[in-house]
């Protein structure tokens, strides 16, 4: 965490705030859609929407797909573990869809965003660890979230040196 919170600010891209914002939900991964056998039918949890620039929830999405699916917030499972018949895209190929729909290019700073969501994810995670010890937590696996805070740190931080 200490080298993100050093290195993020530092290394936020002048592009980033070129493009229009746009409404974002602040939470989009699996745990917070509704499905029905072909597609998503609903999202749920809007409390982290906001109004920023484009690509931060699908970066996010990217994210869970780096997750191990045996973690307390289960991702999608890494590459190694992604099945390809899930049904659940790539990152290349769920990238390629939002650009083909949006005709927006990749932006160049896509890794920075997949590294400031990991350290976003991780202040959210260390604070459900905080709930915990102080118990207030709501959850019935909070101790095994929080502990999810360093590997998801550690990934974070693996992904901004890949950047710079």
């Amino acid at each position: 965490m200490e080298y993100l919170i050093e290195n993020i600010p530092k290394n936020i891209p002048e592009e980033i705030d070129l493009l229009p914002p746009c409404l974002l939900h602040g939470d989009f991964r699996l745990d917070n859609m509704m499905l029905n056998q072909e597609k998503v039918i609903g999202l749920l949890d809007w409390e982290l929407s906001t109004l920023a620039p484009p690509f931060i929830d699908l970066s996010y999405w990217a994210l869970m797909l780096r997750f191990d699916k045996d973690w307390p917030i289960g991702g999608l499972g890494n590459k190694k573990q992604l099945m390809t018949n899930s049904g659940i895209p790539s990152e290349e190929k769920i990238l390629e869809i939002y650009l083909n729909k949006t005709g927006l290019d990749k932006p160049k700073y896509w890794k920075f965003l997949l590294a400031f969501n990991s350290f976003r994810f991780a202040g959210i995670l260390q604070g459900i660890a905080k709930r915990v010890i102080d118990g207030n937590n709501a959850g019935t696996n909070g101790f095994e979230v929080g502990q999810q805070t360093e590997p998801v740190a550690i990934l974070g931080s693996q992904i901004l040196k890949e950047t710079f």
